[in-house]
């Protein structure tokens, strides 16, 4: 199994017992001033985090080991950024390297206990730090990998990561989740929270479905643009041309927007007096349901042949000519996405990324970009570009960002569009 760690400059392990004991090593001669610390160290040349972690705590702990999982966080000593893994012992102890004096298992309070003896400051708040995110992982998840034996079986992993809590193959977790969204998002209509909350609110269940060490457990293989991006793009009435090639995080976004705009709809039709207060209840049950339906990827077994739109009543009467003509001039000031060759832009046309110029991508065919040895749209261009510059960005409109002739893309479209008179 491929973890997803924090990237660090150094790795270790953190080994748990069926007990609820965490296990400990003393440095020899309590060196740069820890008494009592965990296990890590330096990767050695090509080494993955994981190799490193577990060559680590073999050399400093003599335990062979096998992880259960990542220790959320990045933990920062006095001369490194460190990362961990959970794991338990997979054998008898043999010998530590001779660094370490000797080691011992007790509980998270007396591990508590002899870190704060060691009197490097900043390594002693680290190892504070760490045994606090080991005591929460033990809290929540430490009951589904110790009430048994570890298993390699893929059948038994799965039945543990559906008893861990916050698993998000529960209809209640991802339920809870959803209410949480329609409310805020009422909310926000009534002027109860601002658009800042509701924006935070969209950003936090985006990570949780997108990102894995939020305190929510993921669905191996479904939590993926391929599987649940692909639901939520037909689900929600997303366009899929405009979600082609995003990741999970830019089209869950998308999707919770445009139940937000569902929502709305809703509201302003109790608003008319076009429904009554019942009706505005039940609809929003059902599109709740629904919601929560498609996030776990049973919609098309419990709302068969229905989407998003389906929850919003079907005008009767026909719309006056004036309303005709308000929808007909949103959809003709509505730009479809922006296409290269429509805008004379050819296949290996070099563009530049706004942010870093010195970062460049080669148009390709089909609206595409081949940057960094990939065929990628704008936009994930854009989002791979500003990973290279060290943020954590998931979603960037591509063409807001790639730049040709000294402009944005957003920009020379508006520029060679202002040319023609009969384009928008």
């Amino acid at each position: 199994m491929t973890w997803r760690v924090p990237q660090a400059t150094a790795y270790g392990g953190i080994l748990l017992n069926a007990e609820g004991q965490v296990l400990l090593r003393e440095p020899l001669n309590h060196f740069d001033g820890y008494t009592w610390t965990f296990a890590k160290g330096r990767p050695e040349p090509d080494e993955e985090p994981m190799q490193t972690a577990l060559r680590e705590v073999l050399e400093e702990t003599g335990y062979e080991a096998k992880v259960l999982d990542v220790l959320p966080g990045l933990f920062a000593g006095s001369t490194t950024t460190n990362a961990y893994f959970i794991m338990v012992p997979a054998g008898e102890q043999g010998s530590p390297a001779n660094e370490t004096a000797s080691t011992r298992w007790v509980s998270f309070d007396a591990a508590e206990n002899l870190i704060q003896l060691t009197t490097n400051k900043t390594g002693r708040k680290r190892d504070l730090a760490i045994l606090a995110a080991a005591r929460s992982w033990h809290e929540r998840c430490g009951a589904a990998y110790f009430d048994g034996p570890p298993s390699d079986d893929p059948f038994v992993d799965a039945l543990l990561l559906a008893t861990q809590p916050n698993y998000l193959g529960n209809p209640e977790v991802v339920h809870n989740l959803m209410v949480d969204w329609f409310v805020v998002v009422l909310d926000c209509l009534q002027s109860k929270a601002t658009a800042q909350q509701r924006h935070a609110k969209l950003l936090e269940l985006t990570r949780i479905m997108s990102e894995d060490h939020t305190g929510y457990v993921r669905m191996p293989g479904w939590h993926t643009s391929e599987q649940l991006g692909k639901v939520l793009v037909t689900a929600c009435n997303l366009d899929a041309e405009y979600c082609a090639d995003e990741n999970l995080a830019f089209i869950v976004s998308e999707a919770l927007a445009g139940i937000s705009i569902k929502i709305g709809n809703l509201a302003n039709l109790f608003q008319n007096k076009k429904i009554d207060e019942a009706e505005l209840q039940s609809r929003l049950e059902e599109m709740l349901s629904f919601t929560v339906a498609a996030f776990l990827g049973t919609h098309t077994l419990l709302f068969p042949d229905k989407n998003l739109s389906s929850f919003l009543p079907q005008e009767e009467s026909s719309p006056s000519f004036s309303e005709l003509l308000r929808k007909l001039n949103a959809v003709s000031s509505r730009k479809p996405p922006l296409n290269l060759d429509e805008l004379g832009i050819p296949p290996g046309t070099v563009l530049t990324f706004k942010a870093a110029p010195h970062l460049q991508a080669v148009v390709a065919r089909k609206n595409r970009v081949e940057f960094m040895g990939e065929l990628l749209s704008l936009s994930k261009a854009a989002v791979k570009a500003f990973q290279q510059l060290g943020s954590e960005r998931k979603a960037a409109r591509g063409p807001d960002y790639w730049c040709h002739k000294g402009m944005t893309l957003t920009k020379y479209r508006q520029e060679v569009e202002g040319s023609h008179p009969f384009k928008k």
